[in-house]
């Protein structure tokens, strides 16, 4: 295989079902001027017919998930060039600056996992993913209006003069289902933890509820 080659491949590498069954999002990676792209396209899987591309642009688009109603997708996106995509979609937190996903360090807890941390839909109005934030990771969530896909009520990015703790909590994955937001993660260098967390909270009044770590005993 040429380098030519290797330009030339397409790859589908992501997918996400409407509760309904009937369409499908997924993500097309393309290699353009020796930079990975990714865009997503639906696709009915009633009626048929070719895919529809709902985003473009020098822009890789990860993480497809669609609300429980079908009418939104949520996504991350990244700029290779730090380019506009040529149809934008709707910034939930352009003003954040902080990484989505477990960007910590995890020498600080001592537990290598990996895991999955979101976007994911709450309800139909509120969309849950991990951000990193000066050494810690947690779940935080976005309010939308789900006639227009605009934010609401967006996470806030802590004071960088402020002080800690920091590196004290650690999400290696959520989930949720029923209004309910759980997480596998580590607080205070513990062993990792099934824990719930009520994220309708204000951000300082946020407790974790842990519910065991029984399974890291060698034989249950």
């Amino acid at each position: 295989m040429t380098p030519t080659d290797i330009r030339r491949q397409v790859v589908v590498e992501e997918l996400d079902l409407a509760g309904d069954g009937s369409t499908a999002v997924i993500v097309r990676r393309i290699i353009e001027r020796d930079t990975y792209l990714g865009h997503l396209h639906t696709k009915s899987l009633d009626t048929g017919g070719r895919p529809n591309q709902i985003t473009s642009g020098r822009v890789r688009d990860t993480s497809p998930r669609i609300s429980p109603d079908g009418s939104q997708v949520a996504f991350l996106r990244s700029f290779p060039d730090h380019a506009e995509g040529s149809r934008p979609p709707i910034a939930l937190s352009p003003e954040l600056d902080r990484p989505f996903g477990n960007a910590t360090d995890t020498d600080l807890t001592g537990w290598m996992v990996y895991g999955r941390y979101g976007p994911t839909w709450l309800d139909n109005r509120t969309i849950v993913a991990v951000i990193s934030d000066r050494g810690r990771s947690v779940p935080e969530r976005w309010v939308i209006d789900p006639t227009t896909g605009s934010p609401v009520d967006v996470p806030v990015a802590s004071d960088r003069a402020s002080h800690g703790p920091w590196a004290d909590a650690t999400t290696h994955m959520v989930a949720v289902g029923g209004g309910v937001v759980a997480t596998v993660g580590t607080l205070h260098g513990r062993a990792p933890e099934l824990m719930t967390v009520d994220l309708a909270r204000p951000a300082g009044e946020r407790q974790f509820a842990s519910h065991t770590t029984f399974w890291f005993d060698r034989y249950l």
